[in-house]
């Protein structure tokens, strides 16, 4: 939703935010206009009825929405720079002078770093803000990935993709390079600051891992491992994948169930040769406000849980 208090400081410059709106539905609706038009011409092609009349049409018509999206995104990029330029300095100007009247104690109520961060990335980050914010954007992002997933057979959406109830992030690429970054850094760890002690490693995997439906690409895990066996001598590896289930994780969101973590910390703590002491049941299990955060970017309907 739009901040009604924030659009206050924008009296001037309403205008602005009116004509982003217009720009970005402008843009929805040509790219609406593609898909049914595309759809229109798989439509044609199954049933043997494409004619050269059908795909100029098509042709006219995808070339016109590229003009149009094109025109749309320039236009509505300007009207929001337009609608910020003014209130970026309104608000600096506002915190400048709640500044003022705390004094110098100010810090007693809000740290420095705090403000300089406000001051600084908070109000630039509002042209972002005008850009993505809109009326029934929500209704409309979930209207194109049911278009996409549907009507066009798209298998992910944003990079999301839903198997049975779950909810599930497309990341099948390896970063090789980040991953020798990352085991650089902990060999130095291990030889420079613990030389006089055990150093233990452990690869926690997604729960794309634990897919039954192996379609979709997960990470290689087998390659990892070599990476790390390889690059960190100096810890021990303790395995993980066994100690996981699909079920451990929640169904529309990357993380743990708080629940589920305690046999991986015993078995964390037994390859470290120490005794394990149960501590399920001083777990709080806090999941009836649980915000996921899949669910959000693909878009679509789903229970957490």
């Amino acid at each position: 939703m739009i901040k009604t208090r924030l659009v206050g400081l924008l009296s001037h410059a309403k205008k602005y935010i009116v004509y982003t709106i217009l720009w970005q539905w402008a843009a929805l609706l040509s790219q609406v206009l593609a898909v049914f038009t595309i759809a229109d011409l798989l439509e044609c092609v199954v049933y043997r009825a494409v004619t050269v009349p059908v795909i100029e049409r098509t042709i006219l018509i995808l070339v016109l929405v590229v003009i149009i999206r094109f025109v749309c995104e320039r236009m509505g990029a300007r009207s929001s720079y337009l609608a910020c330029v003014d209130v970026k300095r309104i608000l600096r100007e506002k915190i400048y002078d709640k500044m003022l009247k705390l004094g110098a104690s100010y810090s007693e109520q809000v740290s420095s770093s705090e403000v300089v961060q406000v001051s600084t990335e908070g109000v630039e980050q509002l042209e972002t803000y005008f850009s993505e914010q809109f009326p029934v954007r929500d209704g409309l992002r979930t209207v194109k990935a049911e278009t996409e997933t549907a009507l066009l057979g798209k298998t992910d959406t944003n990079g999301y993709f839903k198997v049975e109830d779950g909810i599930y992030h497309l990341e099948a690429e390896l970063n090789e390079k980040n991953v020798g970054r990352v085991a650089d850094s902990i060999e130095k760890l291990c030889t420079e600051q613990f030389q006089n002690a055990d150093c233990y490693v452990a690869v926690i995997p997604d729960k794309n891992y634990y897919l039954a439906d192996k379609q979709y690409p997960i990470l290689d895990y087998a390659r990892l491992d070599e990476m790390i066996q390889a690059e960190i001598p100096s810890a021990q590896k303790i395995s993980l994948y066994g100690k996981l289930h699909l079920k451990d994780y929640y169904r529309t969101d990357l993380h743990w169930k708080q629940e589920k973590i305690t046999g991986v910390v015993d078995t964390l703590v037994q390859s470290m040769g120490q005794q394990t002491n149960t501590i399920s049941d001083g777990w709080q299990i806090a999941t009836e406000d649980f915000v996921d955060a899949f669910r959000g970017r693909l878009c679509m309907e789903n229970n957490t849980g």
